[in-house]
């Protein structure tokens, strides 16, 4: 687990909560999946980049057939394309270039364009105010994934609810 401790995160998240948890890790295989959906996470978020198609298609089967929903990130259109030849209800278009670090808001918002409306399309990284969740919407997002900002928060509370009013 890059992330580390995801296990025990989920825990004491599912301990402290009644909505969903996406399990946010580097998912490689099955197992994996396993053990995340036996620690009470609801999604698990599967990175097209990281692994072959092939793989990527089963996992997506695998996380549906265990009753885990796959969310498949994305970040360029060979990616998009794989995630829409497997049975993902969720696509995320990360705005963060994996290998650089470097985040494209407009770039992330052209692929989400093409993501059709037949799938919950999701925006994720790079938000740094209401603007970028608008941005994000603008373009179809139904919804997105904020870290950086919202660890930083003085306030998270008061900042979700600004960013659920955009």
């Amino acid at each position: 687990a890059l992330f580390g401790g995801i296990i025990a995160m989920i825990l004491r998240a599912k301990k402290i909560t009644q909505l969903p948890i996406l399990a946010k890790d580097f998912i490689r295989s099955t197992r994996r999946i396993d053990e995340i959906k036996d620690a009470g996470a609801n999604a698990v978020l599967l990175i097209s980049q990281i692994v072959s198609p092939q793989v990527l298609n089963q996992m997506v089967n695998y996380s549906l057939q265990v009753g885990i929903e796959p969310v498949v990130e994305i970040y360029e259109e060979i990616e998009l394309r794989n995630a829409l030849h497997t049975n993902a209800n969720i696509i995320a278009v990360n705005a963060r270039n994996l290998n650089t670090m470097k985040i494209d808001i407009n770039g992330a918002c052209s692929q989400l364009q093409k993501i059709p409306d037949t799938k919950i399309r999701l925006g994720f990284s790079g938000v740094q105010s209401c603007n970028d969740v608008l941005q994000y919407k603008k373009a179809g997002a139904h919804g997105g994934l904020v870290g950086t900002l919202l660890m930083r928060a003085h306030c998270p509370e008061k900042l979700i609810r600004e960013l659920k009013g955009v």
